[in-house]
């Protein structure tokens, strides 16, 4: 989550395997990572200031975001493998700007 209102994935399978892989061999190599996002949502118009997920079934997510923009996000989305790629999908999403009457900061809560 970003100050652009965006949430974005990234697979950092690669390099966690690498890290492990050099913590137990003694090396310390600088690991590159491929900054590109494998999905990308806009969920606010501004900064992303708190959320909470919950894990509902198997890749299935349910995200709450509050942000800049006093907007309450409840995005509900699912993570899943497509011809070897890693890719994500809104499957339902609902907001109100007016539980809040200022931007929305701080912890949320669990859900």
């Amino acid at each position: 989550m970003s100050t652009d209102g965006k949430l974005r994935f990234f697979d950092f399978t690669d390099m966690v395997s690498k890290i492990h892989e050099d913590a137990n061999s003694g090396n310390q190599n600088i690991l590159n990572f491929d900054d590109i996002p494998f999905a990308e949502f806009g969920l606010h118009q501004s900064g992303i200031n708190c959320f909470d997920l919950k894990d509902m079934n198997e890749n299935e997510y349910l995200l709450v975001t509050g942000g800049d923009d006093n907007l309450l996000n409840v995005t509900y989305f699912q993570i899943y493998l497509s011809e070897n790629k890693l890719s994500a999908e809104i499957l339902s999403k609902w907001n109100t700007a007016s539980a809040h009457s200022t931007q929305i900061v701080g912890k949320l809560g669990h859900i």
